[in-house]
């Protein structure tokens, strides 16, 4: 999975609920490992189209779940 480092406030992921300390492991239901898996996933949306992303969330007593990330419409 790809651990999150950091959310920009107000940025997709930041509206999609996605925190500090997250692990993507999906999106699209597909496996995201790096960066580019899931900035490959984000970039075949087209603006303001939405995507599922499975994290793992440790902060949450390790809990997994789904989020849904809208593709900003702003280029």
């Amino acid at each position: 999975g790809l651990l999150v480092t950091d959310v920009v406030p107000g940025s997709p992921a930041d509206r999609a609920g996605l925190r500090q300390g997250d692990v993507v492991i999906e999106a699209g239901k597909k496996p995201v490992t790096d960066a580019s898996g899931l900035y490959g996933a984000l970039a075949q949306l087209k603006p303001g189209e939405r995507i599922l992303v499975y994290i793992h969330r440790p902060s949450a007593g390790g809990r997994n779940e789904y989020l849904v990330m809208e593709r900003s419409r702003q280029p």
